[in-house]
């Protein structure tokens, strides 16, 4: 009887899983199709960098995370969930590089990092030494539905951008295949 109850349960689980992901799947079309609306609030950004790289700690296994923050990064005012999901975003593709390279995980792992530019604006930015972007695909990674990943659904960066361009900001790849990615988003610390 318990294990027919233990069954029961997991089953609803997955099914609960199962619909979260076609929610996120659905949530993030509409994302991409309707105007953003940005809610802007001070922002701690050491907090949610640290919140980002902790979105792709969820086992000790894989790639590792180093954070690397200027000193007294400060705060800036943006969005923090649309922000919180555009570097964790950002982090998931990275950690799928460097798996997908076959990289040692305490070497070769991913950084996460931030520092002012010019006193009036943060650059934010997320680097892995993973598999790259071949120089033939880097002209079509924003574009919605674009994906060289057999699971992927094209929708990330695309999305990222959307959300970067609404916060005043933007965002930039550069990428070697074979040799790893580093994105850039840049944005106001105050935006007019």
């Amino acid at each position: 009887m318990k294990n027919q109850l233990a069954i029961r349960t997991f089953d609803v689980a997955s099914d609960g899983v199962a619909h979260l992901r076609r929610e996120a799947a659905l949530r993030e079309r509409l994302d991409l199709a309707r105007p953003l609306r940005v809610e802007l609030a001070p922002v701690d950004v050491a907090a949610l960098v640290w919140d980002a790289a902790g979105t792709i700690l969820d086992s000790w296994e894989g790639p590792h995370v180093r954070i690397a923050l200027e000193p007294g990064v400060g705060t800036i005012v943006t969005d923090a969930e649309r922000l919180l999901g555009v570097l964790a975003s950002l982090l998931e593709n990275a950690r799928e590089a460097v798996r997908a390279a076959g990289r040692s995980a305490g070497v070769d792992g991913i950084e996460i990092g931030g520092r002012r530019v010019a006193g009036c604006r943060l650059l934010l930015w997320v680097e892995d030494r993973g598999a790259g972007v071949a120089a033939a695909d880097l002209p079509h990674v924003y574009e919605p539905f674009f994906t060289t990943k057999p699971a992927g659904r094209g929708l990330g960066l695309a999305i990222a951008r959307k959300v970067v361009e609404a916060l005043r900001g933007s965002i930039r790849i550069d990428s070697r295949e074979g040799e790893g990615t580093r994105v850039e988003v840049e944005l106001p610390v105050t935006p007019r």
